[in-house]
């Protein structure tokens, strides 16, 4: 009997951590900052290349400091 409730628990707990990182994206997407229109790093603050932002158009981060 206790295998299905572990495994409704586990099912839960995937579920929830699926949210969670839903969550997080939309969070990491509306933090794009900007600097006289350009997109900028998070990290460094030096300008994101249009070509990374062509492939990750929400990009927070340039490729030395990591996405």
């Amino acid at each position: 009997m206790s295998d299905w409730i572990d495994r409704s628990v586990m099912e839960q707990q995937a579920e929830l951590e699926r949210g969670i990182a839903r969550a997080r994206q939309t969070t990491v997407r509306s933090t794009q900052q900007k600097l006289d229109g350009v997109v900028v790093c998070a990290c460094c603050l030096c300008p994101i290349p249009l070509g990374r932002l062509k492939i990750f158009p929400n990009a927070t981060h340039c490729t030395q400091c990591g996405d």
